[in-house]
């Protein structure tokens, strides 16, 4: 990774998941997925959708948000179809902004 602002983002997260994960590895899986009201997510859901947001930012870091060649995208598990995809939905964010 060649951003510093992006390794210290990703050490930031590293340094929380230490502190959280030994707390999140004690509870059962009833305590770990238990909704405290209706609508609202368990501690199980939200740590799953911070892995996948995660993922996400992986996979968007190694692209770079620009067009690459189609061999760096199924390096990293990405379709040319499913990167177009990504990134036209990336830049109409971006028009709308």
């Amino acid at each position: 990774m060649k951003s510093d602002s992006m390794m210290k983002h990703f050490h930031t997260l590293q340094e929380q998941r230490a502190h959280y994960m030994p707390s999140i590895h004690e509870l059962s899986q009833k305590e770990l997925w238990y909704r405290s009201e209706e609508g609202k997510w368990s501690i199980g859901e939200h740590f799953y959708h911070l892995y996948l947001i995660l993922r996400m930012l992986k996979t968007a870091t190694k692209c770079s948000l620009l067009l690459i060649p189609t061999q760096k995208c199924e390096e990293i598990s990405l379709s040319p179809l499913k990167y177009m995809i990504f990134t036209k939905n990336i830049s109409t964010k971006k028009e709308k902004e």
